[in-house]
């Protein structure tokens, strides 16, 4: 399972949702399971872009190693990349 899905199961049973859905009458809104899950990856995916340039607290916690911003944002390219 690769981080964005983990992320987009998270918010999918937080909002009381069933990820292992197989029919309609077993989603939230009885969507279409597939478009159920596509929807909640989007949203992880958009949480996963506005954390992608890391804030100030971030920046300080790399110890002042040189290029930290550019791991973090490698990070999340790679997480945003990987399916």
């Amino acid at each position: 399972m690769t981080p964005l899905e983990k992320a987009a199961r998270a918010v999918c049973e937080l909002e009381g949702g069933d990820w292992d859905a197989k029919s309609f009458a077993h989603t939230p809104s009885g969507n279409d399971p597939e478009d159920m899950r596509r929807g909640y990856i989007d949203i992880a995916r958009a949480v996963l872009m506005a954390v992608r340039e890391p804030g100030e607290s971030a920046e300080t916690a790399g110890d002042n190693a040189p290029y930290r911003h550019l791991v973090w944002e490698r990070m999340i390219d790679a997480i945003l990349n990987e399916e």
